[in-house]
């Protein structure tokens, strides 16, 4: 139980017979009750100081509490933002890897649809030296043949009058 000082102080004590020294007790109340008025000031001033700073501390808890929910916010919002940049990296990948084999089958099929047409017309090139080959053994041997059967005498035509111009041959 709480006795104020000012209790303490108005306190009278009875008197005995072979008590205690009237003086030295009041002068020792009187230490007890500055003393305990002094502690009385010490807890008030502590209390009204603990209620300034529990009203200073109450917006920072507030604060504290809005930064924790914003924290764990921010802490998901992240982990998605993550994990969608993981999935979209994915994805560009596998499109991308995609494009890419589709891209070197075209190359192959351009590179195969090349090679056939070259080959084919390296083969027309040879088809056609062989026919010119061929006509112009023809025509030699045509020519040849008529300058046996003629009895004119045989007149040599240059070799390359020959090939420009095949009717510059003139019988002689």
């Amino acid at each position: 139980m709480f006795i104020p000082p000012a209790e303490v102080q108005d306190q009278k004590l009875k008197g005995r017979l072979r008590g205690y020294n009237k003086g030295a007790v009041e002068k020792l109340l009187e230490d007890v009750v500055a003393s305990y008025e002094q502690v009385w000031q010490e807890r008030d001033r502590l209390r009204a100081r603990v209620e300034a700073l529990e009203q200073e501390l109450a917006p920072l808890r507030d604060a504290e509490h809005h930064l924790s929910d914003s924290l764990v916010t921010a802490e998901r919002a992240a982990a998605e933002v993550r994990a969608q940049a993981a999935k979209d990296a994915e994805e560009l990948l596998a499109h991308a890897h995609a494009e890419s084999r589709a891209h070197q089958r075209e190359m192959k099929a351009r590179r195969t649809r090349l090679k056939n047409e070259i080959d084919r017309l390296e083969l027309v090139e040879r088809e056609l030296q062989a026919s010119l080959r061929a006509f112009l053994l023809a025509g030699l041997e045509l020519v040849e043949d008529r300058e046996a059967t003629r009895t004119a005498p045989v007149v040599e035509v240059p070799l390359s009058t020959r090939k420009s111009d095949p009717a510059a041959v003139q019988p002689g």
